[in-house]
């Protein structure tokens, strides 16, 4: 259990257009898998006792261009104040 949640997404083990684990997805999962039923409370309290903790979600892109996130950031400040072109 504790491998597919560190290493996979939901969307990886069924759960449509899902990329961050939350205490209700995998008591889903564990239904969906086990056929043991538990509430959030309960996942939370067995994810501790397996040396889990809570963090919250970061995105990163591992394959990023820090020129052209520069180029972005330009691109974005400019817009916000209001001296670049916008698309629509």
């Amino acid at each position: 259990m504790a491998d597919t949640i560190v290493n996979k997404t939901p969307a990886e083990v069924g759960f449509e257009a899902k990329y961050t684990w939350t205490l209700q997805l995998i008591a889903d999962w564990i239904q969906q898998e086990f056929q043991q039923s538990f509430t959030p409370k309960g996942v939370s309290k067995m994810l501790h006792r397996l040396g889990f903790s809570y963090t919250k979600a970061t995105y990163t892109l591992a394959k990023a261009d820090p020129d052209e996130q520069g180029v972005q950031r330009s691109h974005f400040s400019s817009v916000e104040k209001g001296t670049g072109e916008r698309s629509h």
